[in-house]
């Protein structure tokens, strides 16, 4: 398992050896700069129950069992359409459990080796992004706005130095394929109580589904980048039309009087 999450920390480095006094600083800011930023703003903000007022969000697990197959079955059905359509294209034929970084091996450890990875990661950025900054940008704009944002801000965070070679090659597909992932984690938070433990597990499932059917994202694969970004246009402009931009979300039950 530490040769395998090695790998990974190469591919989140680029691949690039750097020395352990400038790579270990760079991977803990990349994996949890968000969320620090964020209990720190809670903080200053909100005093010393700031803190504890964002992290409650993780006790919100009780969402229902189909918000739960919608966050674990969307992304690899999502990689599955997209590798379909490029297919009918011309495309190469999909591939299963491999991606460009993650080591083959025991498929179950590289599974358990990537949840538990892209958890903290999850945890390192949904912190900051829907659980401390997504409820201020709604009190301020209608959720649709916040959404755009949101994703604005998520988008140009991963052009860090260490993902700057790769996504630069094809910023503007990238930033397309942010915009509507932001719309559609709204619509997952706003509609399962302000969940953060919702939002984290979206996060990891992404993730996750990119070893389970490689879209290839990581090696620059412009067309399944593109694809990607339709297909979630697609889904976030159906969720603005079913439940408003003003929420993104069901009314909320009126109070018993």
């Amino acid at each position: 398992m530490g040769r395998i999450a090695a790998d990974l920390l190469d591919r989140a480095q680029g691949g690039e050896a750097l020395p352990p006094y400038l790579s270990a600083p760079g991977v803990i800011l990349t994996l949890l700069g968000p969320s620090v930023a964020a209990l720190i703003a809670a903080r200053l903000t909100s005093g010393s129950a700031g803190p504890r007022q964002l992290l409650r969000r993780l006790r919100i697990w009780r969402i229902g069992w189909g918000w739960y197959a919608f966050l674990f079955l969307y992304p690899p059905a999502l990689h599955l359409v997209v590798v379909g359509i490029h297919g009918l294209w011309g495309g190469p034929a999909p591939r299963f459990f491999a991606a460009s970084g993650v080591p083959e091996g025991s498929p179950l450890l590289v599974f358990l080796t990537l949840v538990l990875f892209n958890l903290v990661r999850g945890l390192g950025e949904e912190t900051g992004w829907r659980g401390f900054a997504l409820p201020r940008m709604q009190a301020r704009w209608n959720s649709l706005r916040a959404s755009l944002v949101l994703g604005l801000l998520w988008a140009l965070w991963h052009f860090h130095a260490v993902n700057f070679s790769l996504l630069s090659r094809f910023a503007g597909w990238y930033i397309l394929l942010v915009f509507p992932s932001a719309i559609i984690f709204t619509w997952v938070f706003n509609n399962t109580q302000g969940s953060l433990l919702a939002a984290i597990l979206f996060h990891v499932s992404l993730d996750v589904a990119e070893w389970v059917v490689p879209l290839g994202l990581y090696e620059g694969n412009a067309a399944r980048f593109a694809i990607s970004a339709v297909v979630n246009w697609a889904l976030a402009c159906v969720l603005v039309i079913a439940f408003r931009a003003e929420r993104l979300a069901k009314p909320r039950p009126e109070a018993n009087t």
